[in-house]
């Protein structure tokens, strides 16, 4: 007996249910959000919300009468339901011509891209956050204080926003600040140290995971090395100063007596040791030069006892590449105390005899 079985797709069970109930039904559902954000946001909330179901669903019967040649399907109410959702997830203070771009990109690519309703692959509400969280990332992030009905839709309300990277942390900007906008808040950055080692007492700091060297942490460390050179009765303090010339090397130079340069050949070491040296010029403190590694590259080497030679600068060593300065790192000792008799720990010798001549003069 041959019976034809007919097979369809679902739904094989019918309502009285429809799209437009359904969606109509998520749109009173997003009420209460709304609401919130309206007491949060004020009218800049129902401003960004307007604008943004608007543009969805004018996006959608353009696009479905003039580009599709389809009927229009704006009355089943999922375009009112990408414009709710599209504007929650933006900034209240976002310009009406990206909440508009935002929406066509919604509508128009991730939705009737794809065929419209039911078969788009993506929420059209999130790609366009997405769209325009990464072409317009300063826009999308810049968020107003909520003061209600008060809050205003302009973004200037934001206020002034420090750059952490270019932060010294030096305090000059509050100064200086005609409408003292800014105020530079206390809080930790790491800690300071009095250690006692086995050569003499150090003053030193450890910041934290994160933190950067400021001109004012070295102030800080150098402030408490000279209480401990006072009251120890210690004429001479030893500052190892960071590369460059930031604000941390400016604090490091200011007031000392004698500027020692370590440099190496290379063009990178030639060109960081003409800029100390002019910094150290502007402060008025007399240079001294002592080449590391010299050996390695005799040309540039020429070239740093040239500069020297022409800027008057006195070269107090020349120290030679070594695997016996590795070697005294991993016995964790000085290279002098490693070992006294080697030639390096005899130039280092001689080296710190002719720095105090300098200062004693």
């Amino acid at each position: 007996m041959n019976r034809l079985i007919k097979v369809s797709p679902s739904p094989h069970e019918y309502s009285k249910g429809s799209t437009r109930k359904l969606m109509y039904g998520v749109v009173i559902a997003l009420m209460p959000a709304l609401l919130i954000s309206t007491w949060f946001f004020g009218w800049a909330a129902l401003m960004v919300t307007f604008i943004s179901v608007a543009s969805c669903v004018l996006f959608e019967y353009l696009i479905q009468k003039f580009l599709l040649k389809k009927e229009s399907s704006i009355n089943d109410g999922s375009a009112i339901v990408t414009g709710l959702l599209f504007a929650f997830c933006l900034p209240v203070n976002l310009p009406v011509g990206l909440i508009m771009l935002g929406a066509l990109v919604s509508i128009g690519v991730a939705k009737m891209t794809f065929g419209g309703l039911g078969n788009n692959p993506f929420n059209p509400a999130i790609v366009g956050r997405v769209f325009l969280f990464l072409s317009f990332p300063v826009q999308m992030t810049t968020w107003p204080v909520p003061k209600g009905f008060s809050t205003s839709y302009a973004d200037a309300i934001t206020g002034s926003t420090i750059d952490l990277i270019a932060c010294e942390g030096c305090g000059v900007c509050e100064i200086v600040c005609p409408v003292n906008a800014i105020q530079m808040v206390d809080r930790q950055s790491g800690n300071l140290f009095d250690s006692d080692t086995r050569v003499g007492r150090m003053a030193h700091a450890k910041l934290l995971p994160g933190e950067g060297n400021s001109g004012k942490l070295v102030t800080e460390v150098r402030k408490l090395a000279s209480k401990i050179a006072t009251d120890n009765g210690v004429s001479t303090v030893l500052i190892d100063g960071s590369p460059g010339i930031g604000c941390p090397v400016i604090a490091t130079v200011t007031g000392i007596k004698l500027g020692i340069i370590v440099t190496e050949p290379t063009l990178s070491g030639i060109h960081d040791m003409e800029r100390v040296n002019e910094l150290l010029g502007k402060f008025k403190i007399k240079a001294t030069v002592i080449i590391n590694k010299f050996d390695l590259n005799m040309e540039n080497t020429e070239a740093i006892e040239k500069y020297c030679e022409a800027n008057d600068i006195e070269i107090l060593g020349k120290i030679k590449f070594d695997h016996i300065m590795t070697d005294s790192m991993v016995a964790a000792t000085t290279l002098p105390e490693f070992a006294p008799d080697h030639e390096i720990s005899l130039l280092l010798r001689r080296m710190w005899t002719r720095v105090a001549e300098i200062l004693a003069a």
